[in-house]
């Protein structure tokens, strides 16, 4: 784990079967794994108190999601932002929103642009960052970050993720074959997620507060230069992609890292290449096909 030993961390997980054996068999004894509903007043009643530090990434995670059920994507993501917020005060609280409120924009964005998304998961994370921002105002959050996080990639995601579907695909099944939802032109930007933690603790440690910046490795391409990567990664040079349908987040908008890096001397180490080099070896590990994939906390 990368955080210090000597943090006392209380983890709040759901609906994960495993969470618990791997902090045991991990020897993780600085976590505390704590089964929590966060839509569920009593639970969080729970875990109410004062923390030094927290990290909010509770929500929905699939944007796709949102668009046929925006009324499950407002209560994963907004309402549960606020019952935390009712309930717990934070030192610093670092808000893991997304990327997606750049809905609608085009090019090289900022968190200085004008906002207007109409994807219902976009519109959820805009409206928590808006709460993060009350809470600060009402005194329950002392600091704030607002990180727009781009993506991360590697072991433990879930296997829906385009980045374990093409290591699949080409490093372990050999095709040459690979099917992408829409024409492919969507922009991704992920890092892997080494860096990810890397550039989070740093943030966590820095003295800068109450800001909103962008999260990002700084490597944006389309979903289809993402494909003809991976495969030359594990040697395939020839490769049929196959579109199919269309996507619920058009995303033709890019982030420009270059704050983070210089706000938190961060700076991502890991090549794509390597990044799904590892994944691979993750994927096909013997840990790996006898524990099966873990859920999300």
């Amino acid at each position: 784990m990368a955080a210090p030993r000597s943090w006392d961390i209380v983890a709040l997980y759901n609906k994960s079967t495993d969470f618990v054996d791997f902090v045991s068999t991990s020897n993780l004894t600085s976590i505390k794994p704590v089964k929590v509903d966060l839509l569920c007043q009593g639970d969080i009643e729970e875990i109410s108190g004062f923390y030094d530090l927290g990290f909010h990434l509770a929500g929905n995670t699939d944007p796709t999601l949102s668009a046929s059920d925006p009324r499950k994507d407002l209560l994963d993501n907004s309402c549960v932002t606020v019952n935390v917020l009712e309930k717990c005060h934070f030192g610093k609280l670092i808000y893991f929103s997304s990327g997606a409120v750049y809905d609608g924009l085009s090019g090289k964005v900022t968190p200085a642009l004008k906002l207007d998304p109409t994807l219902p998961y976009a519109i959820s994370k805009l409206a928590s960052e808006q709460y993060v921002k009350w809470f600060k105002k009402k005194g329950s959050v002392s600091r704030y970050l607002i990180l727009r996080f781009f993506g991360a990639f590697g072991p433990w995601e879930p296997r829906r993720k385009i980045y374990s579907r093409l290591v699949k695909t080409f490093s372990l099944m050999r095709s040459e074959r690979f099917e992408v939802r829409g024409d492919g032109s969507n922009f991704i930007d992920a890092m892997y997620v080494d860096d990810c933690i890397e550039g989070v603790l740093l943030a966590a440690r820095s003295g800068i507060s109450d800001a909103v910046i962008d999260f990002a490795k700084g490597e944006p391409m389309t979903v289809d230069e993402l494909v003809m990567r991976a495969a030359r990664t594990f040697g395939i040079e020839r490769v049929e992609i196959v579109h199919q349908g269309s996507t619920a987040e058009p995303i033709r908008f890019y982030p420009d890292s270059k704050v983070f890096r210089q706000a938190f001397g961060w700076e991502p180490k890991t090549t794509l290449e390597r990044g799904l080099e590892s994944l691979s070896s993750w994927l096909s590990s013997s840990r790996h096909e006898s524990g099966g994939g873990r859920g999300k906390p």
